[in-house]
């Protein structure tokens, strides 16, 4: 799991630094950081799994002119890893000036990988090689499956953002794909890369949240395939025709349900577009996959109630707004008569 993030220069953050448990929720004002702590683990999957140059990922994104520094140290079977990338915005292409790998031994801290202005290590012996610097030279290495440097790239493989626009979202699909984007829109195509029986089991779930839904299938339509929500009373509706909430809770609970090998989801606003009876058990569903070790999970919300069923688990008040950048920790008494949602109205009035 991922047990600290540190963040420099990037968008509204001077310098922050947070430390997530099995289960995090994000709270703060609008404009406080919590989205781009989210933006930040999900671009470290695009620059280092997939190779994207940091330009394109990040660009525009440095609070002032100067170096950009991202740390992450993660906790993964036993061994303690830590990454760090420093970017130089300083000219007109984003340059990767220093990138690390390094796990936590008993005898000190071991470096596994370094990039130092083009000049590589890896487990120590120097590389003669210049490395382009425009993008992760760790990206375009290959390493045995128990390497920290392939265990590290497998957890941020993992990582999922979802920060839906249900309006975007199609359930047509010409091929299947297994990698869901972060706005939904190629759900259709996501979900046609799992069988009827999980799609079935999808459907049985979702029946106790959204009304009277008893099935979900693809029917064909000629070279695409459509999805097509079924109900008890005799309607049957593709998927584009349903409500922006109907959409938004059968993308959360298929991801929650079907997904197999994220370590990190990173939900932005989940509970936007959703009723409060349609909450709760999309919060149970979130939270018995994180107790459960299935997946970490970083929660975004402003809602109250959401806040109030998350209160027992691990709270962040985020401040990126005045003064030194702050990720705090919050803790509630869950005995206490007035709810976590009231006494932070009450906090701020």
């Amino acid at each position: 799991m991922l047990t600290r993030l540190r963040i420099e220069n990037f968008r509204c953050f001077d310098e922050v630094e947070l430390f997530p448990a099995d289960l995090t929720l994000l709270i703060g004002r609008n404009g406080s950081g919590k989205s781009t702590v989210l933006d930040v683990l999900a671009s470290l999957r695009e620059i280092v799994v997939l190779g994207k140059p940091v330009e394109e990922v990040l660009w525009g994104s440095a609070r002032t002119e100067g170096g950009t520094v991202f740390e992450i140290e993660l906790s993964l079977g036993g061994r303690e890893l830590a990454y760090r990338l420093e970017i130089d915005d300083s000219t007109d292409d984003w340059l990767i000036h220093h990138e690390h790998v390094v796990e936590a031994t008993e005898a000190g801290p071991r470096a596994w990988f370094t990039a130092d202005g083009g000049h590589v290590e890896l487990d120590g012996a120097a590389l003669g090689a210049r490395w382009k610097t425009d993008a992760s030279p760790l990206a375009s290495f290959s390493f045995d499956a128990d390497h920290p440097c392939a265990l590290l790239r497998t957890w941020l493989e993992g990582v999922w953002l979802l920060r839906l626009n249900p309006q975007g979202m199609d359930g047509a699909a010409a091929e299947a794909d297994e990698q869901l984007e972060s706005s939904g829109e190629n759900f259709g195509e996501w979900l046609l890369s799992f069988d009827q029986a999980e799609l079935d089991g999808l459907a049985t779930h979702l029946g106790n949240t959204i009304d009277r839904l008893t099935r979900l299938q693809f029917v064909e339509a000629g070279r695409k395939s459509v999805l097509v929500a079924g109900f008890s009373d005799d309607r049957d509706l593709d998927f584009e025709d349903l409500s922006d909430g109907q959409r938004v809770l059968i993308v959360l609970h298929a991801v929650l349900l079907l997904v197999g090998d994220a370590t990190l989801l990173l939900l932005d606003e989940p509970d936007a577009h959703v009723t409060s009876t349609e909450i709760l058990p999309l919060v149970r569903r979130i939270r018995n996959g994180a107790e459960s070790g299935d997946y970490q999970a970083i929660v975004v919300s402003h809602h109250p109630q959401m806040l109030d069923l998350l209160a027992s688990d691990h709270v962040v008040e985020i401040d990126a707004s005045a003064g030194p950048d702050s990720a705090r920790p919050l803790q509630f008494d869950t005995e206490d008569p007035i709810p976590a949602s009231r006494y932070i109205l009450l906090r701020g009035a």
